[in-house]
């Protein structure tokens, strides 16, 4: 937040500037050298804009970016100076550098709970690709063949822990960020696996089983 201050107030600092010695005409808003208004823009609300081709099929975009003409979702209203409204894409509000603009943008509540739903969505998703994961009795076979990745034994028995004690332990105490690290490194070690896997069928297909020819 601070450095975002920060920014909005060296943009208004250039601009007064400009003004002081008389090139303000130098620069343009990008939304106002498209026609679509004068400086400065506001962002007044958002709106979700899909649709479906048929049912279950995925989402589409609903609507195009008055700016650029790409497909897009979510919708930004913005109102220029002189009482035009249009919409556009966030992409294409970040690109203008407007930062006062952007901050409103990312600070309307709409925009924030959406976020929120995307995390707690995407956490979810994480949760049940993992389980699904650590259900594959191969995948688990492997895991337990390899060391703990930080050299841990058990307290009771002193024997060392391996690689499938380490996931279980994370998946079951871990909250979202420490589930998609383990994502991430168990699907490291499933392509791994694959790729040994592959090899070891090309090589059997080429020189028959156990390499005899």
């Amino acid at each position: 937040m601070f450095i975002l201050k920060g920014k909005l107030e060296a943009q208004k600092m250039l601009l007064a500037n400009a003004l002081a010695a008389g090139t303000a005409q130098a620069w343009t808003h990008a939304f106002e050298k498209a026609g679509l208004g004068l400086y400065p823009f506001h962002c007044d609300g958002f709106t979700k804009n899909v649709y479906t081709s048929h049912p279950g099929a995925p989402e589409q975009p609903g609507g195009s970016c008055d700016y650029c003409g790409t497909g897009i979702m979510l919708e930004f209203h913005i109102v220029s100076k002189d009482g035009r409204r249009f919409k556009v894409g966030s992409d294409c509000v970040c690109k203008t550098g407007d930062v006062g603009l952007r901050k409103e943008m990312t600070s309307l509540p709409e925009v924030r709970a959406a976020r929120r739903a995307a995390v707690a969505a995407q956490a979810e998703k994480d949760f049940e690709t993992l389980k699904e994961i650590l259900a594959d009795e191969a995948f688990c076979a492997v895991l337990a063949g390899a060391p703990h990745p930080r050299g841990f034994v058990d307290r009771n028995t002193g024997q060392p822990l391996t690689r499938l004690d380490w996931a279980r332990w994370m998946f079951d105490h871990s909250g979202r960020t420490g589930r998609k690290a383990l994502l991430k490194a168990l699907c490291n070690d499933h392509a791994a696996m694959a790729e040994e896997q592959s090899h070891a069928e090309a090589m059997e297909d080429a020189f028959g089983p156990h390499g005899q020819g």
